[in-house]
């Protein structure tokens, strides 16, 4: 052996014996100082029989942990010295197990091969892994003095087949067959190539020319996957050429992106530098609409895609090129798209992104970059849609066509990020838009998605409803699924009784006039969120009877799918409120809303800087006039000079009032009991002590039922009826003995007469602002007026707006008479 291969062969041990065999162990071969090949164990059987006869000696030759690789035997090729004559071999069989022979593509582990030798046929049994990849198969050679061929080839490569037949040395010269072959795993042999890039299967018939060191093959190849070099293709038939590290695919018929394709391929897969490709291919008249019958994935396309190229050279992992296409005319569901072109520009891993189209005849454009598209994609694209129409959407967003929505609509947007993490954000607008039989007018937001999150933000969102300013903004999560919930802040301002009326009708019948803001907070499931709402006013009127002055109100609604809920808690605040005309200050009510029953928690206010409390309930009904009434409310130290009418003039009274007060009824007519005490009151110049009242009615009428008071020792009660608003009052005053002195103290022009005395009083009057009227006569025996006596008095008086005159009366001054 050492002189036929002109090599060094070194062995550990030799065993056996000529009648059972020998074995040899640690066995290696060195050419020109450098081992080529080894193995742990040679075990060469002997056959008696076979030598007798006259057969070959050595039955089976069994190696195991044989190893090698491809650059070490073709050192040791060269080296074979042809053997002299034509003898057989003198053994029956050669089995290789559990051995390695490597390559630069890839590493054989060698379960177990079996060649059998006969005359100048080796049969050969195969069952190899070649890296992760499974070969098993039959393959006969036959060996004619220089000559190498193969007879026979059926292999199986994992789920695919090799088969043919030719010679292999001195030069190669054979035709194969080759079907079902997995890509990635042939890919993986390539040194530098990602199999993740590819995902497919090849069949081919070849030829093989050349040398081992050189092979030149050709042939056919028909390809079924979904994407090469990362590139989406799922079809394609060709010849092709591999010869030098470089295969060249030409008369390529494919199907790219699901568009047919033709043109040329080359690959060069040099083991000194990184994979390089070269993709030349164009299509046309692309029917969309046959393509979708091949793709669920295209379901619903229509129209011809007129034109499609793509052109890639360099570096497979980073090509650099171009892919472009356009289409006149196109179809989505029913949808029309025309006028669509766009361009991709590739180089260095990026991509530049042009492209513009009319989508229903909304003109879109985009254009932008994305970077590293081919390991670890970013994406950087601008884009602007002008004139949508929500009307034509309602087949592809089905909620649109619910919601009854129209409206044409505009953005400028923004994509980017990565896989998954694309971010599309923009600004939305819109002149006018209609849902649910409601329009939206001047409509403005900026929105943000994030797809990975599947969260979509929107700020500073604007828009106009039946004259009143809404703004908002806020965050719905889980946008794509049934479980979509929000963070969302609204605000309506400059709202009237219109507004609301348009979403509840009844409150019409509260007669509300002013101008209103409404904030509104949604968080929670959108199927059925949480809601805080508040109200403010700096003026509102209700029921042409009650206003308030920078109103506030508030309530806190668990759920909102049902519409006003039928429990509910409101608080109500304001800087002053005007109840039948008279000013409360501060004034601050809790409710509580169950079913229809409304229940006053809390209610206080300031009132003549005295305190206000009330409570009570309040029951709904239809009409809102028959709602019906049970407040109580109960005043103390109540200043009446400190009292306000609207309008701010003062109560034209004085005095420190206690009261309790009951209304009851119906909101229509409600009825009125009053009961109050004060230490004095005064009014229309006049004083009165330890006045007590009980009037009672209701807004139209109340009646005075008792209304009493002492003036010095003598006593003065009043009757009559009056009418809160607009406040007017028919009053009988009859005064017995009343102390003149501190009757007319309230008249600051009267103290510089010193008027003494007492005197009976009738009076009857009607109060009214700007309408004070009234007459009666005050008698006495006796008056002292600025030191002189005047007896048997009887003197008219006349109310005439704020003042109190008097005329014709008489009296006798120390013997004579005197008219006034």
């Amino acid at each position: 052996v050492q002189e036929n291969l002109d090599s060094q062969v070194t062995k550990g041990s030799v065993s056996g014996n000529p009648i059972k065999g020998y074995t040899l162990s640690d066995i290696a071969i060195a050419t020109d100082g450098e081992e080529v090949l080894s193995a742990e164990r040679i075990t060469a059987k002997v056959s008696i029989l076979a030598f007798l006869t006259g057969g070959a000696p050595v039955s089976m030759v069994e190696i195991e942990g044989f190893k090698s690789d491809v650059d070490k035997i073709n050192r040791l090729i060269p080296k074979i010295k042809p053997g002299e004559g034509e003898g057989e071999l003198p053994l029956q069989k050669v089995r290789i197990t559990d051995s390695t022979f490597g390559s630069q593509w890839a590493t054989l582990q060698i379960r177990n091969v079996l060649l059998a030798f006969s005359d100048d046929v080796i049969k050969t049994d195969l069952d190899l892994v070649v890296d992760d990849l499974p070969v098993k198969g039959e393959l006969d050679v036959s060996m004619d003095k220089e000559a190498l061929a193969v007879r026979k080839m059926d292999i199986k490569i994992g789920d695919g087949s090799l088969s043919g037949s030719g010679g292999i040395l001195p030069e190669l010269s054979m035709e194969v067959k080759a079907a079902n072959l997995n890509i990635p795993q042939l890919i993986d042999f390539w040194p530098k190539a990602d199999p993740a890039l590819y995902k497919g299967t090849v069949s081919t018939e070849f030829t093989v020319k050349g040398t081992w060191q050189d092979p030149d093959i050709s042939g056919n190849v028909d390809y079924l996957g979904q994407f090469l070099s990362g590139i989406p293709i799922e079809r394609a038939v060709a010849r092709w050429r591999y010869h030098s590290y470089r295969l060249d695919v030409a008369g390529l018929d494919m199907r790219l992106f699901g568009f047919p394709l033709a043109g040329s391929l080359a690959f060069v897969f040099d083991p000194a530098a990184s994979p390089r490709m070269l993709v030349d291919l164009k299509g046309a008249a692309a029917d969309l609409e046959a393509l979708a019958k091949v793709s669920k994935k295209l379901e619903g396309l229509s129209g011809t895609l007129d034109k499609f190229s793509v052109h890639l050279e360099g570096d497979v992992q980073k090509p650099q090129g171009q892919i472009s296409f356009a289409a006149g005319k196109l179809g989505y569901k029913g949808y029309a798209v025309t006028d669509t072109s766009i361009d991709a520009r590739i180089k260095d891993g990026n991509i530049a992104i042009t492209g513009k189209s009319v989508f229903e005849g909304a003109p879109l454009a985009f254009g932008g970059n994305v970077s590293n598209f081919m390991t670890k994609p970013a994406v950087n694209i601008s884009g602007t849609l002008r004139s949508l129409s929500l009307g034509k959407m309602g087949t592809l967003v089905p909620a649109i066509k619910e919601m009854k929505a129209s409206g044409n609509v505009n953005s400028d947007y923004k994509l980017t990020g990565g896989f998954p993490d694309l971010v599309v954000a923009g600004k939305l607008w819109s002149d006018k838009l209609s849902a649910m039989d409601y329009t939206l007018t001047n409509v403005s937001t900026f929105f943000d998605y994030n797809m990975k999150a599947d969260t979509l933000s929107f700020s500073d969102l604007k828009a106009g409803f039946n004259q009143a300013a809404l703004s908002g903004k806020g965050k719905i999560s889980s946008l794509a699924t049934d479980k979509r919930s929000g963070d969302i802040q609204i605000q309506a301002g400059n709202l009237d009784s219109a507004f609301f009326a348009a979403f509840y009708p009844p409150i019409s019948e509260y007669k509300l006039k002013g101008r209103m803001t409404v904030e509104a907070h949604v968080r929670g499931a959108l199927a059925n969120p949480a809601m805080t709402v508040s109200l403010s006013s700096p003026s509102l009127s209700v029921m042409d009877s009650v206003g308030f002055t920078n109103l506030r109100a508030g309530t806190e609604i668990a759920g909102i799918t049902a519409g006003i809920p039928s429990e509910l808690d409101l608080e109500i605040a304001a800087d002053a409120a005007s109840v039948a005309g008279v000013v409360l200050q501060s004034p601050k009510v809790g409710i509580n809303k169950k079913d229809k029953v409304i229940a006053i928690k809390e209610g206080k206010a300031v009132m003549g800087g005295g305190n206000l409390a009330a409570s009570g309930t309040v029951t709904m009904a239809e009409p809102t006039e028959k709602t019906s009434l049970d407040i109580a409310v109960k005043a103390s130290n109540v200043n009446l000079e400190k009292i306000t009418q609207k309008g701010g003039k003062p109560l034209p009274a004085s005095g420190i009032v206690t009261s309790d007060a009951k209304v009851s009824g119906t909101l229509e007519n409600p009825k009125i009991a009053v009961e109050a005490s004060a230490p004095f009151v005064a009014a229309a110049g006049m004083t009165v002590d330890n006045v007590k009242a009980r009037i009672a009615g209701n807004m139209e009428k109340l009646s005075i039922e008792e209304l009493s008071g002492k003036v010095g020792e003598g006593s003065i009660t009043v009757t009559g009826n009056l009418k809160p608003v607009p406040f007017a009052a028919d009053l009988a005053v009859n005064g017995q003995n009343l102390d003149i002195k501190q009757l007319t103290s309230r008249f600051e022009k009267l103290k510089p007469f010193n008027i003494t005395g007492v005197m009976d009083l009738v009076f009857n009057g009607h109060f009214e602002k700007g309408k004070n009227s009234g007459n009666g006569k005050a008698t006495s025996p006796s008056v002292r007026f600025m030191g002189i006596n005047f007896t048997n008095i009887v003197l008219p008086v006349e109310l005439v707006d704020d003042k109190l005159v008097s005329s014709n009366g008489t009296a006798s001054l120390y013997g004579g008479k005197v008219k006034n």
